[in-house]
């Protein structure tokens, strides 16, 4: 049967709900989920955020600083959508799951349904194939690998192990014979706007470049797009 979809716009939320951005967003789903019967039981936003509040951020993510951690030596905030539905209670548990389409325009949305629409509705004649890539990270990502399913072929590049243009190279070939699911667990950066890159330290040198978006053009197995989940 599907999903009833309700799709709400920005500009009607700050005017039901002024003021702060963030704020006027998250009193919407709480309202939406304290009196709409049935309540939602998923929340896309759709459209990217900005760091600086600049031009490209149509849904703003909110930093909290009583989420903040320290890391080397210093404190550091960081920002979650899960802030939106954390509802009920200080327990930090969201009551809705919560996901972002972090598009720019139109033409990026659409080309994300599209690919969206062509992955749950293609046949997989794969073997739930994944990838793990990871710098520094080698004992957290051991881990991750210790609870995925047996029938996943795994293929592992440790950047501690790669130089970087072995590991770039092995990254471009596995994407080209077909892949479900990639996890990256590096640090990415932006040294050329708009280009996205993940690095790491690997052997020969630190903080490398290995992959980025001016790589995408060499990816020729379209028929089969990935998931894939970025952690830095």
């Amino acid at each position: 049967m599907g999903l009833s979809v309700e799709i709400i716009d920005d500009t009607t939320i700050y005017h039901l709900f002024p003021g702060d951005s963030c704020q006027a967003i998250k009193n919407f789903i709480f309202y939406a989920y304290t009196t709409w019967n049935p309540s939602p039981s998923y929340i896309l936003l759709v459209g990217d955020a900005g760091e600086d509040g600049g031009s490209n951020n149509f849904i703003p993510s909110k930093i909290q600083p009583k989420y903040s951690y320290y890391y080397a030596g210093g404190l550091t905030q960081h920002c979650s959508d899960n802030w939106y539905v954390e509802l009920t209670g200080n327990d930090l548990i969201p009551e809705i799951p919560i996901g972002r389409l972090p598009v720019n325009t139109v033409q990026e949305l659409d080309s994300v349904i599209n690919n969206i629409v062509r992955y749950e509705t293609s046949i997989n004649t794969m073997d739930s194939i994944m990838i793990v890539m990871a710098g520094e990270y080698v004992g957290a990502m051991s881990i991750i690998f210790n609870t995925i399913p047996y029938h996943y072929q795994q293929f592992k590049y440790y950047g501690t192990d790669l130089s970087a243009d072995s590991c770039h190279q092995l990254i471009l070939n596995t994407f080209n014979q077909g892949l479900d699911i990639v996890f990256a667990l590096c640090h990415g950066c932006n040294p050329t706007c708009p280009s996205l890159t993940w690095s790491g330290n690997f052997v020969g040198g630190s903080a490398q470049i290995v992959f980025s978006d001016q790589d995408f053009p060499q990816i020729i197995s379209h028929h089969s797009l990935p998931i894939i989940f970025e952690f830095g």
